[in-house]
């Protein structure tokens, strides 16, 4: 309980994946950000004809397994839907309306095509099992598109290449 407590007091917002959207808005205002800043393709994710459903003695003995994970995991969701409510159910839709709307015009500007991931290539092909889905541009032009469809590996290779160059040319400026 107390490193529960330690957690509340670290962090803001703990977002919940089952209520991604939800949780993207109300980041969205603890950060004083706009839609634009939130959108986002559903990367790394299986593909649904994979998907299984549990039956109930094996959600059974998994909620007894990981007791613990489901103590955190409940009382941030306690917390979670009480920040829901404070905001509102008429303005959350709004705002998630207006997210999935930029969604959809992103998806439409990059001209994306949700793929297999054993079928995509270069920087938008995920590590892992061929089971995942990525997105296929077809905007090869627009960088935007490129960067939100890429691996996060890749991407986090992107932003240490670029943080070392700004780093040398600063190290170099102080020569």
């Amino acid at each position: 309980r107390g490193k529960i407590q330690e957690i509340e007091d670290q962090f803001d917002l703990v977002m919940i994946a089952e209520q991604f959207s939800q949780s993207l808005v109300l980041l969205k205002n603890a950060l004083c950000w706009e839609i634009q800043d939130l959108t986002s393709f559903h990367l790394n994710g299986r593909e649904t004809k994979i998907k299984t459903q549990l039956n109930e003695t094996t959600r059974s003995l998994l909620k007894d397994y990981l007791k613990s994970d489901y103590v955190l995991y409940n009382h941030f969701l306690k917390i979670f839907q009480a920040k829901l409510e404070m905001m509102g159910n008429v303005k959350m839709t709004k705002e998630v309306s207006a997210l999935e709307n930029a969604n959809a015009e992103i998806s439409k500007t990059c001209a994306v095509e949700e793929t297999a991931n054993g079928k995509l290539k270069g920087d938008q092909r995920w590590y892992g099992t061929v089971k995942l889905v990525g997105y296929k541009v077809n905007n090869s032009t627009n960088e935007e598109c490129l960067l939100m469809t890429m691996s996060g590996l890749k991407y986090i290779d992107r932003i240490r290449t670029k943080q070392l160059e700004k780093a040398n040319l600063i190290l170099d400026g102080d020569k």
